[in-house]
């Protein structure tokens, strides 16, 4: 029994390119993902669909008999949903969580394509810390989420997606705001820090404070609490803070982005949703972060 369509798409594009890697690009997923569909769509009928060979790829007589079939009853379910739609005037929502940081990566171009290929979907965009939208994925409230690395949740399955190389937002007053040049980060030496607290991520925690002693200090720190804005402490005179985010695509009044000279800490960024999440949305979502890295 085949148990939803999205297997049957995957079949019907791979007989029309006879070719996994272009049904791949079509399908907007990698190729091992679409050999592992086929191949469980195999299994479950009980029958070889595809003759494979080095050189070519071709249909078996049972791949021909179902590809007649299944491309008018992908048409048909297609005209279903579309009258549906059309009667009701519902679309599905897709939330995506994302920290200020996702904006200033290939995300927002991601998001509208994803767009563009799926307008039935609304597709809201919800900015909050990590932990916020790793609850949020967890309870449903979120389908995804671009969060701060390294993640460890039951039931939540996380993508790489990103690596930023960090700068130091400073108080616009600061003597070293819109420096031209990058700067030592020792210069920074007599400053406060701005740091999320240890427990939120002890692994950047730890990189910040590593990066610091290298130069030759140990900086004073002030923990950011939850609910208080980095940005308007910064801007406040309250202290520095190693940043992701940049001028180019962050601009706050009141803060400046520093350049820093050497070597500077790395804030990964990976895309988390719920662990087995297969949709055929999720799964064009995947694709599209998979040809970013």
């Amino acid at each position: 029994m085949i148990d939803d369509l999205r297997s049957l798409r995957a079949f019907v594009t791979t007989a029309e390119e006879l070719n996994f890697r272009r049904a791949a690009e079509r399908l907007h997923m990698s190729q091992p993902p679409l050999s592992r569909m086929i191949a469980a769509l195999e299994d479950t009928l009980e029958t070889r669909l595809f003759e494979r060979s080095t050189r070519q790829v071709s249909l078996t007589q049972a791949g021909e008999l179902l590809y007649r079939e299944a491309t008018g009853l992908l048409e048909r379910a297609d005209e279903l949903a579309r009258m549906l739609k059309r009667e009701t005037g519902v679309r599905r929502r897709f939330k995506i969580g994302c920290t200020a940081a996702a904006y200033c990566t290939s995300f927002p171009q991601i998001v509208a394509r994803l767009r563009e290929l799926h307008p039935e979907v609304e597709i809201e965009l919800h900015e909050m810390n990590s932990d916020a939208q790793l609850d949020g994925i967890a309870s449903a409230k979120l389908d995804a989420g671009i969060v701060v690395m390294p993640v460890r949740r039951p039931g939540i399955a996380v993508l790489p997606f990103s690596r930023m190389r960090m700068r130091m937002a400073v108080p616009a007053a600061h003597p070293l705001a819109g420096s031209a040049e990058p700067v030592a980060l020792g210069e920074f030496s007599r400053d406060v820090f701005i740091v999320h607290a240890r427990e939120e991520n002890p692994a950047m925690y730890h990189e910040i404070m590593h990066h610091c002693a290298k130069a030759g200090f140990r900086p004073r720190v002030l923990i950011k609490k939850k609910g208080q804005n980095c940005m308007a402490m910064i801007a406040s005179g309250a202290g520095v803070h190693f940043s992701a985010a940049h001028g180019q695509c962050l601009r706050v009044d009141g803060v400046s982005f520093v350049e820093l000279e050497g070597e500077a800490p790395v804030l990964e960024m990976g895309f988390a949703c719920r662990d087995g999440d297969g949709t055929a949305l999720m799964e064009s979502l995947r694709g599209l972060l998979g040809m970013q890295g």
